[in-house]
């Protein structure tokens, strides 16, 4: 007579398992693999973004600001515009000049060359098409 194979002796975790996958079934293998995918993806993403981030905080800023200016009359007024920037590094800043309504009513481009000092005073006119209130710096590059 032969003696019967003693069953695999199984852990209490295991039978802990086996009674969750019977009571509530287990995830498919395919919606496991979409769900790693998806958490890779996004991990990618945020890591890509953060060195986005850190090497744009890592190259400087430009910033420009009106520090003072001047209506000479309806159709011209005299910006004085304070620009920071990186050292050795051209800048593109825009200026405009404004209305009482806060619409645009001119426009002109302040260049500055790579040479030069990071901080720099620039005293430029801005024609416009009726009478100014303001002028701001709208863009700095």
């Amino acid at each position: 007579m032969t003696e019967p194979t003693p069953a695999p002796r199984r852990t209490a975790g295991a039978e802990q398992s086996d009674l969750m996958a019977t009571r509530y079934g287990s995830a498919p293998r395919s919606r496991r693999l979409l769900t790693l995918g998806v958490v890779v993806v996004v991990a990618a993403v945020l890591l890509a973004w953060l060195l986005w981030a850190a090497w744009r905080q890592s190259t400087g800023t430009v910033d420009g600001s009106v520090s003072a200016f001047d209506i000479i009359g309806p159709h011209r007024i005299d910006v004085t515009v304070e620009i920071r920037r990186p050292a050795h590094r051209a800048v593109r800043c825009t200026l405009q000049a404004e209305a009482t309504d806060h619409s645009v009513v001119g426009q002109t481009v302040v260049s500055l060359s790579s040479s030069g000092s990071s901080d720099v005073t620039v005293r430029t006119s801005v024609r416009t098409e009726r009478e100014a209130t303001t002028a701001v710096v709208s863009d700095c590059r």
